[in-house]
C-alpha cells in the first residue's frame, strides 16, 4: 500500500499533468480563434472585393447601355436626315 507522502506526490503531480493540459489546450484554442478570425477577415475582404466588381461591372454595363442608345440615336438621325435628302 503506498503511504501518505507518496499519494500526495502522485496527486501533485497529476495537478501538475492536467493544469499542463489545460494551458496547452488554452494555447491550442487561443491559435484557433486567431485562425478563425484570420479566415473571416479573408472571407470579409472576399465579400467586399465581389462586391466592388458587382458595383464595377454593373457601371460598366450602364455605361456601355448610354452608349449604345447614344449610337442607335445617331444612327436614326442620320438614316432620318439622308432619307430627307433622297
Amino acid at each position: 500500500m503506498l503511504s501518505q507522502p507518496q499519494v500526495d506526490h502522485g496527486l501533485q503531480a497529476l495537478h501538475a499533468c492536467v493544469e499542463a493540459l489545460e494551458r496547452v489546450q488554452a494555447l491550442q484554442i487561443a491559435e484557433l480563434k486567431q485562425q478563425l478570425n484570420l479566415q473571416k477577415a479573408y472571407v470579409a475582404d472576399a465579400a467586399q472585393t465581389t462586391s466592388n466588381i458587382r458595383v464595377e461591372e454593373s457601371e460598366q454595363v450602364r455605361l456601355l447601355r448610354e452608349k449604345t442608345n447614344r449610337l442607335e440615336e445617331k444612327l436614326k438621325s442620320r438614316l432620318v436626315s439622308s432619307s430627307h435628302h433622297d
